[in-house]
């Protein structure tokens, strides 16, 4: 009988290290964020919750390091220690994310929003694990919570002033939009900063680097439209954006970028205005409603009446745009907050919003 009780545990024992075998190797650049010894001695331990946050890789200094210093604020205000993986395959979210369900994690945070699809089933088939899909429409799930920042409402700020400040520049009435790759999320950002930029009575140039990492591509693209008579323009290219600022700093004094995610002040002189998303402040809203039990399931919508996208100027090139302008802008803010202007997210939107504002 001993003999047989020793046979089961040794066979249950190789069970669970090939399963943690599995595991670990889905799990790309694994980072498990220390916990200082302030937030040690928090009211809220460490050990009462298990959370899990799948991104796309950081250091970018654009959106993904922006959420994360939400995550990192929490995380140094609570105590509460948070597993961070950034998956390099789109297939590898999934993967990670039922590894965490089958470890009773409480809750996950998923960011890519192409990767957000992938969890509906899954949500559904772990029933006791709260999800988090940033910028995904979920309805009827009850451990589903979907959040999605207007950011159409930020580019078409951003896209009327990059046409007045170009024109007080000495530029004529054009914009220009720096992309990283294409997709849905950026499209919004593309298409309510030309209707922006035309609002106003501009025209609106749009270019792609093709992927949001080659910043010398960036960079080219930038010094081109420079060279034809841009004196700013929005760069929301992620990592490839730094091109575009080195491209201004290349450039004679006058000439100005746009930036995006939470400011990116921080990366260079100039950055004149952001068109900004208080991304650190959503996913700590989050974390904070989900561990004092007030995170609710659903879909919904933030935006600029909320305080959770504007545009916002360089704290210290402030002076630099004249009252008129940042007046104009102000108008329009109230316009979006009142309703009389909703921005459009994709070409058919675009379509309708130029036949009813613009049509000449």
């Amino acid at each position: 009988m001993k003999k047989k009780i020793s046979w089961i545990f040794t066979i249950l024992l190789i069970l669970s290290c090939l399963i943690a075998c599995q595991s670990n190797t889905s799990t790309v650049d694994y980072q498990a964020s220390p916990v200082s010894s302030e937030a040690a001695t928090a009211d809220i331990q460490s050990s009462v919750f298990k959370i899990g946050y799948l991104t796309e890789r950081r250091g970018d200094n654009a959106s993904n390091d922006a959420y994360f210093s939400g995550v990192q604020r929490f995380i140094d205000e609570t105590g509460i220690e948070i597993t961070v993986i950034e998956p390099s395959e789109l297939q590898d979210y999934e993967v990670n994310a039922r590894a965490f369900c089958q470890e009773n994690y409480d809750l996950i945070i998923v960011l890519h929003n192409a990767a957000s699809e992938m969890m509906i089933s899954l949500a559904q088939e772990y029933p006791n694990t709260h999800f988090y899909l940033n910028d995904t429409e979920t309805e009827g799930i009850a451990n589903i919570t979907g959040r999605r920042a207007r950011t159409n409402e930020a580019g078409f700020l951003t896209g009327a002033f990059n046409v007045l400040m170009n024109q007080e520049l000495g530029g004529d009435a054009k914009s220009a939009f720096i992309g990283g790759m294409r997709n849905p999320s950026l499209e919004r950002s593309q298409y309510s900063f030309t209707s922006g930029s035309e609002y106003v009575g501009g025209e609106c140039t749009v270019v792609y680097v093709g992927n949001f990492t080659d910043i010398a591509k960036g960079k080219e693209i930038a010094l081109q439209l420079y060279q034809d008579g841009f004196m700013l323009m929005q760069a929301f290219a992620g990592g490839a954006g730094t091109g575009v600022y080195q491209a201004a700093e290349s450039m004679p004094n006058g000439y100005y970028a746009l930036g995006a995610a939470d400011g990116q002040f921080h990366l260079s002189d100039r950055i004149i205005a952001s068109m900004v998303v208080n991304m650190g402040d959503i996913m700590y809203q989050v974390l904070t409603d989900f561990v004092s039990g007030s995170l609710t399931p659903g879909y919904e919508e933030i935006g600029y009446a909320d305080g959770a996208v504007s545009i916002v100027y360089a704290p210290d090139k402030e002076d630099l745009v004249p009252q008129n302008v940042k007046e104009q802008i102000k108008e329009l803010g109230n316009m979006l907050e009142s309703g009389e202007i909703i921005p459009p997210n994709n070409e058919e939107e675009y379509k309708a919003f130029a036949e009813k504002h613009l049509k000449k």
